[in-house]
């Protein structure tokens, strides 16, 4: 199978809450298009560099990298919010030899609530749960998507590393 990273319980639990706080209260705009050839889904809302978010979530994904940290830059961060009935397409981020992260900041998660990140791997889909605090790193290469929830909105904070 690709390279897909889970680290549970990534940040204690006063910057997990500070995280999910952040992600409810910031302001969004409409969400991208997958690729080219779909329409936009979802909201979006991109975090200034100069954020202590941004500053939390580079420090603890950059060494978490499979390399030395010096050889990679982070591109992009931002919070992916769908409602309840959004359906998300499937895409990669990139062609190329880079990492996406994507961290749960929900407190909560029961099995009928949505939510995964589906991965198709090999003619074969397989689905993350969004458990609370939880990071994943994966080949940007890998072709994937998100589910909404059942009953609330979803939010997921999405870093792109590229190979400097």
């Amino acid at each position: 199978m690709q390279d897909i990273r889970i680290t549970d319980d990534f940040l204690n639990e006063p910057l997990h809450n500070e995280v999910l706080e952040y992600c409810v209260n910031a302001a969004y705009s409409l969400g991208e298009g997958d690729r080219g050839d779909v329409p936009p889904v979802g909201m979006t809302h991109d975090i200034p560099k100069e954020h202590r978010i941004w500053n939390l979530f580079k420090d603890n994904t950059m060494k978490l990298l499979p390399v030395e940290n010096n050889e990679w830059e982070i591109i992009r961060m931002y919070i992916n919010c769908f409602h309840p009935s959004d359906v998300p397409y499937w895409h990669v981020d990139s062609d190329k030899d880079n990492w996406t992260f994507l961290y749960y900041p929900n407190n909560t998660w029961e099995l009928d609530d949505g939510g995964e990140t589906h991965f198709l791997i090999d003619d074969g889909c397989y689905a993350l749960p969004p458990l609370p605090n939880r990071m994943v790193m994966f080949d940007a290469r890998i072709k994937h998507r998100a589910t909404s929830f059942r009953y609330k909105h979803r939010f997921s904070v999405a870093v792109k590393v590229a190979r400097l």
